[in-house]
């Protein structure tokens, strides 16, 4: 039970501070003008086109070998070599 309340407390402040920030961009002093807002639209479009690339990515060979049970895979993954975030 604690643990849902600390998961609750987490994302309540997450939403919070999207909401400050937001409201803070969107004034008229900072970025609300007319002129400013394909820089406001930047904001939401960069990380949106980045979230779009994750399909793309290769899976982990954790994940390929423990949730998919796929054996092959793992190791190819693992033959590339690449960098897991």
């Amino acid at each position: 039970m604690i643990e849902n309340k600390q998961i609750w407390v987490f994302k309540f402040k997450r939403l919070f501070s999207k909401l400050i920030v937001t409201n803070v961009l969107g004034l008229k002093v900072v970025l609300g003008t007319a002129d400013y807002w394909p820089i406001l639209l930047g904001f939401i479009i960069v990380p949106a086109l980045a979230h779009i690339g994750l399909f793309c990515a290769v899976e982990s060979p954790k994940y390929e070998y423990y949730i998919k049970n796929d054996i092959v895979k793992a190791e190819a993954s693992k033959e590339l070599d690449l960098p897991y975030f």
